[in-house]
């Protein structure tokens, strides 16, 4: 919206910067969420948004530093909440309790044990997700396929959005025991919201290509119809 309006690339990074803040505090504050996982997944997927808005290429190199922040963010708030009476402790304080005293693989391995079962629970539902990320990588690396083009060409941020939800559905897979359910709650909103995205770009693509003709009626009505009287005969 920053963008459509004339802003800079900056202000509308910094703007998305400081909705992917909010988001971590309320998801992972011991008072509200406190969600190990949704940090772990949402500070990446912000970061790819932010960049994708800022129109800075997303390296391998910086998703390495964003994930260190986001294990950081992690490693605070759990130290945080460790500091509190035990009583009043979230899972937070738990896990870096569980780290102090060295038991913190048991808990790590139990999550992923559980995420990965979540495809054996839900076979057909589970492995539709795999099958449909590999299709809208394929559009979104293809733009010219299925009016993809001109959504992107209308909505620029549209394509770093689709990524940065591709990426956090992806690591709330990898590090949420709800596993698959994670990206697929993700695409089940997300997919219409795009198809409709697409759907209106291409409405009003096709409106710019076909202005209204402003020729009175009448006139079209002659010049289609020969027999008409005072109609321009056809070409011989």
């Amino acid at each position: 919206l920053l963008l459509d309006y004339g802003h800079s690339r900056r202000t509308a990074a910094l703007a998305v910067a400081a909705v992917g803040v909010i988001t971590v505090v309320v998801d992972g504050a011991p008072q509200a969420g406190a969600d190990v996982g949704g940090i772990l997944a949402t500070v990446p997927g912000f970061a790819v948004l932010v960049m994708g808005v800022a129109g800075v290429r997303v390296t391998a190199w910086r998703m390495a530093f964003v994930g260190a922040i986001a294990v950081s963010v992690v490693a605070l708030i759990a130290w945080l909440d460790w500091l509190r009476p035990a009583t009043e402790r979230t899972h937070f304080g738990e896990f870096f309790a569980d780290l102090v005293d060295g038991d913190a693989w048991p808990v790590v391995w139990r999550k992923a044990q559980a995420s990965i079962g979540t495809l054996q629970r839900s076979p057909y539902y589970g492995w539709l997700v795999p099958v449909a990320y590999g299709v809208i990588i394929w559009l979104v690396r293809s733009p010219g396929v299925g009016g993809v083009q001109a959504a992107v060409t209308r909505w620029a941020v549209l394509r770093p959005l689709i990524w940065a939800g591709l990426v956090t559905g992806a690591v709330g897979f990898a590090v949420n025991d709800s596993g698959i359910i994670v990206p697929g709650l993700l695409l089940t909103v997300g997919i219409p919201l795009v198809v409709s995205a697409i759907a209106d770009a291409q409405l009003q693509e096709g409106q710019t290509e076909q202005p209204p003709s402003t020729e009175a009626p009448e006139r079209r009505q002659a010049t289609a119809d020969p027999g008409v009287p005072g109609s321009a005969s056809p070409p011989r």
